[in-house]
């Protein structure tokens, strides 16, 4: 009746595991249909494999699952002929008298295993026999009847629908694994890169410092043993050597912190930024204590994140506001935070100093890109390629505003929690949307 077919549909399809709805429905089938033996096979790769089989005895209905083989054939005899006919037809095949039907004479299936009844019946799914059901009765010619035909018939289109779910939850469940040991073999090979980089680093610290110390240590004291002996033009040359090993080994810790900040895990917490420009500020102001510099820092600027990424950015955006301001006998700096149309949490820091054309701003977080001469603000074009890189990290961005000759601002945002950190991201575009001088 009506509800028993809607209580088999229900169970059919609340079930979404491929090889355990194939069970269910061959019980199902064999619980209301005559049969003493039943096998579902399921189309796959353009072939009929063997899925699931039942088999009906004193003590209940049996079902087994049946594993895939890498053979073209099944793995049990089965009627082939009338497989391939209703797979052909998309019509059931009905055999009262299995033995004297002249169609499948020739059937191995039907003169090995004597049948007597027989149904063969196809569940179409966008008319392409999806599924083939094949239930067989060797002791009773005629068993199964029209009846059994239209239960069949009645359940075939739900048992289409579940087969075909079951099929999609096992291709996404097979992607789902694909990612995840691709994502796994592709965190293996970054953590080995990251490993790599992170020993080159300290063989270019060595390798290279060991002998530019050598050429700083060798010039000075040829300046200062040899300067009677020197004319002025040698000493002159000296004098540049040395400047032009400092200038390297500064280039060489810039890009050493370049390296860094890319490579360590972050370790999350509330980062006080007021602070730390205060601190930064102080330190400032000790080198030069003549200077007079207006600056104002807003409190309570909090953030989350890495506090010693985060000191590094305070650390090169203050450090550049007061380079570049340097020649602005009114120099005025602010810390704080705004809104702004980008992001209502918002950070800044702005100087009145030298500024440069907004035009090119693009450029500016692009490793040793400058917009103003060395002989004019000394610096290396490393430390805003490394700002760049630790705001990304974070889940932010950076951008500025600038003119030449009335200071700049650089804007910054954070992300408030933690995010999914995938560090190859910041090393792959820390060249894009990057603004300010080094």
């Amino acid at each position: 009746d009506n509800i028993s077919y809607l209580k088999v549909a229900n169970a059919i399809a609340e079930e979404i595991d491929l090889n355990a709805l194939m069970l269910q429905i061959i019980r199902v089938v064999l619980e209301n249909v005559g049969a003493e033996q039943g096998f579902l096979l399921l189309k796959q790769n353009n072939h009929y494999q063997l899925h699931a089989q039942a088999e009906t005895s004193s003590d209940g209905i049996h079902v087994t699952e049946v594993q895939e083989t890498e053979s073209d054939s099944p793995p049990v005899l089965l009627p082939k002929d009338i497989i391939n006919y209703c797979a052909q037809t998309k019509k059931p095949v009905l055999l009262d008298d299995a033995q004297e039907d002249s169609r499948f004479v020739g059937d191995d299936y039907l003169k090995k295993q004597k049948v007597k009844s027989l149904i063969c019946f196809p569940i179409i799914h966008k008319d392409n026999a999806r599924a083939i059901f094949v239930l067989v009765n060797n002791a009773v010619s005629s068993v199964f009847t029209q009846q059994h035909i239209q239960f069949m018939t009645t359940l075939a289109p739900q048992f289409a629908v579940s087969i075909e779910n079951a099929l999609l939850y096992q291709q996404l469940m097979q992607l789902n694994n694909d990612l995840e040991n691709t994502i796994g073999h592709r965190t293996e090979e970054l953590k080995a890169a990251n490993e790599e980089l992170q020993a080159f680093s300290s063989s270019v610290s060595h390798d290279l410092k060991a002998p530019l110390r050598a050429i700083s240590g060798l010039s000075l004291a040829l300046k200062e043993d040899c300067a009677d002996e020197l004319p002025e033009e040698g000493m002159d040359y000296i004098q540049h050597v040395c400047d032009a090993s400092e200038r390297m080994g500064h280039i060489i810790d810039g890009l050493l912190m370049l390296s860094q900040s890319t490579q360590s895990a972050l370790q999350w917490d509330e980062v006080d930024l007021s602070a730390l420009a205060n601190e930064k500020v102080r330190w400032l102001r000790n080198l030069e204590p003549n200077r007079t510099v207006i600056i104002e820092i807003q409190d309570q600027c909090i953030t989350h994140g890495d506090v010693q990424l985060l000191h590094q950015v305070m650390d090169n955006l203050l450090s550049n506001a007061w380079k570049y301001s340097h020649k602005n006998p009114q120099a005025h700096i602010e810390v704080g935070q705004q809104k702004t149309e980008r992001n209502a949490n918002t950070f800044f820091v702005r100087d009145n100093g030298a500024g440069f054309d907004a035009a090119n701003a693009g450029d500016l977080f692009k490793p040793f890109r400058r917009f103003h001469a060395a002989s004019e603000f000394e610096g290396t074009g490393i430390g805003l390629a490394t700002v760049s890189r630790i705001i990304k990290r974070h889940g932010g961005e950076i951008w500025v505003n600038s003119e030449a000759g009335k200071g700049a601002t650089f804007y910054f945002t954070l992300s408030q929690a933690e995010p999914n950190e995938i560090d190859s991201n910041a090393n792959n575009q820390d060249g894009e949307n990057q603004s300010k001088h080094s």
